[in-house]
């Protein structure tokens, strides 16, 4: 799968709640983990910090997420 462009990168350390509920595997409620863990260096940060959001939604998700 390369990028077709359908998607613009989502900044995890900028994005709203409504931004981050656009991302595969991201609820409600973890959108607002996300939001109170801020701010993540890189993927396993992201893991480390956000309570159950797992390995497998993070691996969702790279495609469309941008640490800076």
């Amino acid at each position: 799968m390369s990028g077709s462009g359908n998607m613009a990168l989502v900044h995890i350390n900028r994005a709203t709640a409504s931004q981050l509920e656009t991302l595969p595997g991201v609820s409600v409620k973890l959108a607002a983990e996300i939001i109170k863990d801020r701010p993540f260096k890189n993927s396993m940060d992201l893991e480390k910090k956000v309570s159950g959001i797992g390995a497998k939604n993070i691996k969702k998700m790279l495609p469309h997420i941008s640490f800076t």
